[in-house]
């Protein structure tokens, strides 16, 4: 009983401090420097999450993970220059995040299929300008640029083999439904 307690108590308390970031995320989203030292933060805070709920696959590293690309994201959008050391987290943090995903949600989510896409993306990015740290990672299926190019492909066609299982137009064809409807 007092470790269901625990075990809740620290999600609570994992939870608010998630909140915390993102909320920072908010305010940060007006300044580059605001946006790097809130990426440093949330990495930290992603290897404490680990650490603490000792559960790779927890929906919280998820929310984790998500913070992370988003912030690494608008950093990049940013910079004018490639920055070789945030494309090696961001696509470490993507490569969990879609081990997490498809754990919790199966193959066929499309949250999964905008993690292939940001995998594919930064890779891509990576292949074409800084390559050698790339390698350096230590990611078997990227042992050389042929295997990388390959993996970069694959990610693409398994976002697109996923997006097409959900039907692109659901507003119009609610809309057109709901006129339909009106018209009986």
């Amino acid at each position: 009983r007092d470790e269901k307690k625990d075990g809740e108590v620290l999600t609570t308390t994992i939870e608010a401090s998630l909140g915390e970031l993102e909320e920072r995320y908010d305010r940060a989203r007006q300044t580059l420097d605001a946006l790097i030292t809130l990426e440093d933060d949330v990495v930290e805070h992603i290897l404490g999450i680990s650490e603490a709920i000792e559960n790779s696959t927890h929906v919280l590293m998820c929310r984790a993970y998500i913070l992370h690309v988003s912030v690494g994201e608008d950093i990049m959008l940013r910079r004018s220059d490639p920055q070789r050391a945030l494309l090696r987290r961001l696509l470490t943090s993507l490569r969990k995040l879609l081990a997490v995903q498809t754990t919790l949600f199966g193959t066929d989510h499309p949250d999964v299929a905008s993690t292939y896409d940001g995998l594919s993306q930064y890779l891509g990015t990576m292949l074409r300008c800084c390559s050698r740290e790339l390698f350096d990672m230590g990611v078997t299926e990227w042992k050389n640029e042929s295997e990388a190019a390959k993996k970069e492909w694959d990610y693409r066609k398994e976002a697109a083999r996923i997006k097409k299982l959900y039907p692109q137009d659901v507003e119009d064809k609610i809309k057109e439904y709901s006129g339909k409807k009106e018209k009986q």
